[in-house]
């Protein structure tokens, strides 16, 4: 959970970047981070603001970093795996999603998300494995 101020310094940011305003977007980053400098949180937006500037190395160290900094089940991961596929490394993203599932294998998100490839690839055999394997946890 974030300090009141650290909140206020990222939500001054979330603002600043749907602005495209990037300097006051960097500043605002900056004074969260420095409130709070493990939070998953900030470093998400960092990897946000990375990105939106199509700067891919750092934006992909602050997602990697927001996710380690978070707990397994949480979207962060999810966030970065979208990166991995919005950006070329669709390897690599199925391979963190493949990670979740190994370490949380009653991981719907992950799991949807992977039954989500198979489909848009055409493997319908392999989607309808992963949507069976997710029915029988409820």
């Amino acid at each position: 959970q974030l300090g009141d101020r650290a909140a206020l310094y990222l939500a001054s940011a979330s603002l600043s970047l749907r602005q495209t305003n990037y300097q006051a977007a960097d500043g605002a980053l900056r004074k969260a981070l420095s409130l709070e400098p493990q939070s998953s949180q900030i470093h998400l937006a960092w990897g946000t603001f990375y990105w939106l500037q199509k700067d891919l190395k750092n934006a992909d160290q602050y997602f990697q970093k927001a996710a380690e900094l978070a707990p397994l089940n949480a979207a962060v991961w999810l966030r970065w795996v979208d990166f991995k596929f919005n950006t070329g490394s669709g390897k690599e993203g199925r391979e963190l999603l493949l990670q979740i599932t190994r370490k949380m294998p009653d991981s719907t998100a992950a799991w949807t998300y992977l039954a989500r490839l198979e489909f848009d690839s055409q493997n319908f055999l392999e989607c309808s494995n992963i949507v069976q394997k997710i029915l029988l946890q409820d």
